[in-house]
């Protein structure tokens, strides 16, 4: 006659999470042999049989590579990110001329006045108002049979002004004319 035996510990979601970083952890902290790891692809798979879609897999990836997903002050404070970024990848590649119509298009496009720059087949564009409220950045690459583009815009300035705003209002009061 054989014992009772117990059912297998079941872990919740939360559970499931705490361990899997403790491993991850735990495994980071020990020497790994250079060229060891995981590609994207076998991630995937380990994240299908954990139950995690793998486009939720793919987004962490994604942010991870790009550092998007770490999450600022001001993120946590507005609850939304201030860095707006845009990204694009076109067949072809500019010329020159191609080069010079791109920055006319930003300024005539942007109102703003930028400043160029060109370094190899990279052209990069920034701009910001006197009042230092709005930042864009354009970068342009152009090799290899491809053309990257990179928008970015930081809202941050814009931000601070407008919670200034909102706290002197609370207050009753009025900010100087200038003062963000």
């Amino acid at each position: 006659m054989s014992e009772p035996t117990e059912p297998p510990r079941v872990y919740g979601d939360k559970e499931i999470g705490r361990i899997l970083k403790r491993a991850t952890e735990l495994q980071h902290d020990e020497p790994s042999a250079p060229g060891t790891g995981v590609t994207l692809s076998e991630l995937e798979d380990i994240a299908a049989e954990a139950g995690i879609d793998p486009r939720y897999l793919r987004r962490a990836a994604v942010e991870l590579d790009t550092g998007h997903g770490e999450s600022s002050i001001w993120t946590r404070v507005i609850g939304d990110e201030l860095m707006l970024v845009r990204e694009a990848v076109l067949e072809g590649e500019l010329d020159d001329d191609g080069f010079e119509r791109i920055v006319a298009a930003l300024q005539t496009g942007s109102r703003e006045h930028g400043q160029p720059s060109l370094l190899g087949r990279t052209l990069t564009w920034r701009a910001e108002t006197s009042s230092k409220t709005r930042t864009i950045q354009v970068v342009v690459s152009s090799r290899g049979g491809k053309t990257q583009l990179r928008l970015e815009e930081d809202l941050t300035q814009t931000a601070v002004g407008w919670m200034a705003g909102q706290a002197a209002d609370r207050q009753g009061h009025q900010l100087p004319p200038g003062t963000t």
